[in-house]
């Protein structure tokens, strides 16, 4: 005789999540597959591109502000050689975070 009882589903329009995610991630590498950073650098005009599928936020904040470093191959290695006097550029980005209901 079996006594378990089905698990009820609670619709979505019958739940409400509140709040706003801050803090900080516990994930050394933060991989955000399918999103990709474009820009142009501002030393040579070149587009750049950072693809968070390959390369990865390092335990990032969420719902704050942070500034995200990123390099132009162009600028950094011109003529195949590194240059040591490159910085690269610095774009503010927030990483936000979500929690929603949704019905099957």
């Amino acid at each position: 005789m079996n006594m378990s009882k089905e698990i009820q589903r609670i619709p979505a329009s019958d739940v409400t999540i509140e709040g706003t995610a801050d803090g900080r991630t516990s994930e050394k590498r933060f991989y955000l597959s399918g999103v990709v950073l474009k820009t142009r650098c501002p030393t040579c005009k070149k587009e750049i591109e950072r693809d968070f599928g390959d390369r990865y936020l390092s335990y990032p904040y969420y719902g704050t502000p942070f500034d995200l470093d990123v390099w132009c191959d162009n600028c950094s290695e011109p003529n195949g050689k590194y240059d040591p006097t490159y910085n690269g550029a610095i774009v503010k980005v927030q990483l936000n975070c979500s929690l929603t209901v949704v019905d099957d």
